[in-house]
Parts: C-alpha cells; sequence; structure tokens
C-alpha cells in the first residue's frame, strides 16, 4: 500500500530506483484516485494498477519489461558509446600530431593535446568554441582560414600542404597540414577535421643534408683527379670533368 507506518510506498520507490535502477517497476495502489499512481510514475514507476482493476495487471506487467529491455539496450549503447569515446580520445590525445575539428564558422569543437599546447591553451577548455582568429596572429590566421574555409564552402581538401605553425612554446615551425570535409549522416558538410605534423626537424635535416652534398658535389667537381663512380654492373652514375678530358670526351658521354 502506498501508506504504511513509518514507510511508505514513495520511499520504497525511490529505494528502488536507487538500487535497482533496470528492474520494471508497477505501482499497485488501493486508492480510488489515481493522482498517487501519476505522481508515482512521474517520480520513474514503469506503470500503475488500481488494486480493483485487475483486469490492467498483465498488460501492465508487460509494459514494464518492455520498458526495462528498452532502458537496458539504451544503457548498453550509451556504456559502449562512452567506450569508444574514451578510446578515441586516449588515442589522439597520444598522438604527437595535432588534431582538431571545426564547425562551419571555424569554431573548434574538438581538439587533442598537442593541438591546444600549440594554440597556447593550458586545458582544452581554452580553445574549444574559439577560431583560429582567437588563437593566433592575425597573419597566420588569416592564412588559416583561407584554407580552411576552401574546404568547407568549395568542397576541397587539403592534402600535406606546408605551413608555417606554432609550438607549444610559441615558436614559429614548419607544419604538414591536411584538412578534409566533416559530413553528417546526410553527406551535409558541417565543418572539417585538421591534422597537422611538426616538420621542423625533419626540414632541417634535410637542409643538412642538401647542404652537405652540394659541398661533396663542389669538391668532387674541383678535384684535380679524374672522378669516376660506377655501379656493379658497370654503369658509370658518376664523372668529373677532369675525368672527361683525361679520356678526352665528354661528362654526359661517359654518364649515357
Amino acid at each position: 500500500d502506498y501508506s504504511l507506518p513509518h514507510f511508505d510506498g514513495m520511499k520504497a520507490l525511490k529505494l528502488a530506483l536507487k538500487y535497482a535502477p533496470l528492474t520494471p517497476l508497477i505501482i499497485w495502489t488501493g486508492s480510488i484516485s489515481e493522482d498517487i499512481a501519476v505522481t508515482c510514475m512521474k517520480a520513474g514507476a514503469n506503470d500503475y494498477v488500481l488494486k480493483d482493476n485487475f483486469k490492467r495487471l498483465g498488460p501492465a506487467v508487460i509494459h514494464a519489461l518492455e520498458e526495462r529491455e528498452s532502458l537496458v539496450a539504451r544503457r548498453q549503447a550509451e556504456e559502449n558509446l562512452k567506450k569508444e569515446r574514451n578510446l578515441l580520445r586516449t588515442l589522439i590525445d597520444n598522438l604527437p600530431d595535432v588534431i582538431y575539428v571545426m564547425d562551419k564558422e571555424g569554431r573548434k569543437t574538438i581538439s587533442n593535446t598537442a593541438d591546444w599546447k600549440a594554440c597556447g591553451g593550458k586545458t582544452m577548455e581554452d580553445v574549444i568554441g574559439k577560431t583560429d582568429f582567437d588563437l593566433y596572429p592575425p597573419e597566420l590566421a588569416e592564412q588559416f582560414w583561407r584554407h580552411s574555409k576552401a574546404v568547407i564552402e568549395l568542397d576541397q581538401p587539403l592534402i600535406n600542404h606546408e605551413e608555417p605553425g606554432l609550438d607549444a612554446d610559441g615558436n614559429l615551425v614548419s607544419v604538414l597540414t591536411t584538412k578534409v570535409p566533416l559530413r553528417d549522416s546526410e553527406g551535409k558538410i558541417i565543418g572539417l577535421v585538421g591534422v597537422g605534423r611538426d616538420i621542423t626537424e625533419l626540414k632541417q635535416a634535410q637542409a643538412r643534408i642538401n647542404d652537405l652534398l652540394a659541398f661533396n658535389e663542389k669538391i668532387l667537381t674541383n678535384s684535380p683527379l679524374g672522378i669516376l663512380t660506377y655501379k656493379l654492373t658497370g654503369e658509370c652514375v658518376y664523372a668529373n670533368e677532369n675525368a672527361a678530358a683525361i679520356v678526352g670526351t665528354q661528362v654526359e658521354t661517359l654518364q649515357a
């Protein structure tokens, strides 16, 4: 019954909802008025039956079981979605590349750790909802948005585009950027997904290699010796001018 000495049906309902939230709960009341039952329904019960209407008990049980199955399925789907989001978040936050998502107005809706640090933020919340114009110097922001706008409005993906950027300390770096349209379930563009990789050290290493190659080439070219380089197959792959002069021909002829 709804009213008992020192304890009543509403207290029982609240305990059941707290400790057994997935259990079907049916209110069975002897009250002539349905107000109490409706109150219990609003509190979280699945259905109610008045004690003078036993015919309602069967349908009420079926209804409560169906609601329970629906609730269990929904809770399971929510739990799976939460696990997937946690997995994705763990993945992107531990990548060295900057990863972000923008809406059509250029506001960031997702930002991984590398990205919000590169934006000068102390937490992700410092950059969410902000545009490049809020986070970068005007000249950089203008360049970034020009490319992003083309991706969003013209459906033109930007793949491996080299551009300037900033690191977590605010230093200017070289970034290899990719931006692709983000679409909804109907295929409509609703923003973009961006990925950026700091290639500053790679470019510096390549520059050192190029300088070394140029230096070696200068030494070989100006050497007083005739220098020839061959493959194991006997094919000449390099000859300097002195080598060609010694055999009385042209460098191009030796390397042909």
